[in-house]
């Protein structure tokens, strides 16, 4: 098997990882344990595995981390419109930085914009 085909197969594995673990917390709940380890403790080991893939995969060159942290922008900007995971928090300018990404949503009275954050607004 070819190094590429191998990350691929191996981050589809954990993306069916990842799946399964978020049933169990919606089966048994976020602390639930089950062989000395809370559901919580397997959603996260399961989501580093898929953050470890993600990873090797832009290392690898089969995705681009600029075309990867857009598309995650994107996504949150549609999750501000589509969902209501942001209705609580949403006020006039709140700037959110994510750990790893500088991708950053203001919200400015209801209207979005997608920018990188510059060091000195942090």
């Amino acid at each position: 098997m070819k190094k590429n085909d191998e990350i691929l197969l191996i981050a589809q594995e954990e993306c069916a990882e990842v799946t399964q673990a978020i049933s169990k917390v919606f089966r048994f709940g976020m602390d639930a344990e089950h062989n000395g380890a809370t559901n919580k403790q397997r959603l996260t080991e399961e989501l580093g595995d898929l953050h470890c893939m993600i990873e090797l995969l832009i290392e690898s060159n089969i995705i681009d981390r600029n075309e990867l942290l857009e598309a995650s922008a994107n996504k949150r900007e549609k999750l501000f419109v589509w969902s209501n995971i942001f209705k609580e928090e949403t006020e006039p300018d709140i700037r959110v930085r994510c750990a790893t990404y500088p991708a950053c949503i203001i919200n400015s009275l209801g209207n979005l914009t997608v920018r990188k954050l510059e060091s000195d607004e942090y």
